[in-house]
C-alpha cells in the first residue's frame, strides 16, 4: 500500500475539546485540493488520563505511564511523528520520548523558538498551576536569555479556574479571565502573552481577527500580542509531514497583533 507522506500521531484527550480543535486547525491550515493532500492522522484521545496538574502539585496518579503507553500505541499503529497537545503534560515529555523511537515535538520549545525569532525578549505565560509549577517555559526560554513573566498568584488562580470550571466543562465564556490576566501582565510591561494551556485556544478560535469571545464580545484594548502554541504546532506538523501550509495562513493566526503599537514601541518585531 502506497504511503503519502508521514503519518501524524496526536496525543489528545487532555482535554478532548482541545484535541478536536487542533485537528480542525490542522485541516484548515493545510493547502489541499483533495483528500490525499491532507496529513494522515492517528488520534489517541484518552480522556481518562490522570490529571497532570493534580499530580505535579502532589496528589493523584502519575499520568506519565498513560501518555507513554498511548505514544507507543500510536507508533505501533503507524505514526511517524507525534504531537502532545497538553502543555502541562510536557512535564512528562522525557518519559514519553523514552517509550518510542519516533520524534515527539515539543510544543513549549517550538513556541519559545517562535517568539525569539520575532525579537521578543519577554513572554507572559497563561497556564495551569501545573505548568507554572514545572517551570516548563522558564527552562525553554533560558537558552535565549528570555524573561518569563506570570500573572500575580490570585490571577493565576483565576486562569486555573477558567480552565477547569469553564473551558473543560465546554463553557467558552472564560474571556474575562484571559483579559484580566493580560491586563495584569500588561501593567508590568509584558509585551506578549502565550496561551500556554490548549483550552485557552478555544475561546478565541473563531473568528480569528479581530479576536472575539462568546457572543462576539470584542477583546478590547489588550496591551500585548497573544501567541497561540496550537497554531504553531499545527504548522510545524503539516510541514514535517510533507504537506504545505496555506500561504495566507503562514503566520497570521499564530501571532495575534492585539497591541501592535505598544509592541513596536517596545522594539518587538512581529509579522
Amino acid at each position: 500500500m502506497a504511503k503519502i507522506g508521514m503519518t501524524l500521531g496526536i496525543l489528545g484527550g487532555c482535554g478532548p475539546a482541545a484535541g478536536a480543535h487542533f485537528y480542525t486547525r490542522l485541516v484548515a491550515l493545510t493547502r489541499a485540493e483533495k483528500d490525499r493532500d491532507h496529513v494522515d492522522v492517528l488520534l489517541a484521545g484518552r480522556a481518562s488520563t490522570p490529571d497532570r496538574t493534580a499530580y505535579l502539585l502532589g496528589s493523584g496518579e502519575n499520568p506519565g505511564a498513560y501518555l507513554a503507553a498511548d505514544a507507543k500505541c500510536l507508533q505501533n499503529s503507524g505514526a511517524d511523528l507525534l504531537v502532545l497537545l497538553c502543555h502541562t503534560a510536557h512535564a512528562f515529555l522525557a518519559e514519553i520520548r523514552a517509550a518510542v523511537s519516533i520524534p515527539v515535538l515539543d510544543m513549549v520549545s517550538l513556541t519559545v523558538d517562535y517568539a525569539a525569532a520575532r525579537g521578543l525578549s519577554t513572554l507572559g505565560i497563561l497556564s495551569t498551576q501545573g505548568t507554572h509549577h514545572a517551570r516548563l517555559y522558564d527552562r525553554a526560554a533560558a537558552p535565549y536569555g528570555m524573561r518569563v513573566m506570570y500573572p500575580a498568584p490570585e490571577t493565576r488562580m483565576l486562569v486555573q479556574s477558567c480552565i477547569y470550571s469553564f473551558l473543560k466543562q465546554g463553557r467558552q465564556d472564560g474571556g474575562a479571565a484571559i483579559r484580566t490576566a493580560c491586563a495584569d501582565l500588561g501593567a508590568r510591561g509584558c509585551p506578549a502573552v502565550v496561551l500556554a494551556c490548549t483550552e485557552l485556544s478555544l475561546p478565541i478560535a473563531q473568528p480569528r481577527a479581530p479576536l472575539y469571545y462568546r457572543r462576539r464580545e470584542p477583546v478590547a484594548f489588550l496591551p500585548q500580542v497573544l501567541i497561540d502554541p496550537l497554531e504553531i504546532l499545527a504548522r510545524r506538523a503539516i510541514t514535517l509531514c510533507g504537506k504545505q501550509v496555506k500561504e495566507e495562513e503562514q503566520d497570521a493566526a499564530a501571532f495575534f497583533a492585539c497591541g501592535a503599537t505598544r509592541c513596536q514601541a517596545a522594539g518587538n518585531r512581529h509579522g
